[in-house]
């Protein structure tokens, strides 16, 4: 795939133009969800059934989280509502917010001499 300074610059510029469209039409994607609901729900489905085997081996695989627990890639919103996760990010909060009162404490004034 040979793509040129030109075409890169015009993709980035049509990607610029596109996201300032996007922010000043909101309502356009919402009525257009509203309005071809079924016909995003069945295209949505199609894609599941082409892809139903990477997408079920994609949610199968090990991942870790940060407080080292190992769990499947689907179980990741339940694993973060369980008692250890809850623990060590309330154990990583006060912690980290522990080190910023002693950052503020040690912080190096500058004098006028």
């Amino acid at each position: 795939m040979n793509t040129t300074v030109a075409q890169t610059d015009k993709k980035a510029q049509n990607k610029k133009r596109y996201a300032a469209w996007r922010k000043a039409n909101p309502e356009y994607m919402i009525n257009y969800r509203i309005d071809n609901a079924e016909k995003i729900s069945a295209k949505n489905h199609e894609y599941y059934i082409k892809h139903r085997k990477q997408i079920l081996h994609d949610y199968s695989l090990p991942c870790t989280c940060e407080c080292g627990a190992t769990m499947r890639r689907n179980n990741i919103p339940r694993h973060y509502k369980s008692k250890k996760h809850q623990e060590y990010i309330k154990q990583k909060t006060s912690s980290g917010k522990h080190e910023q009162q002693q950052e503020q404490s040690v912080s190096p004034t500058i004098s006028s001499d």
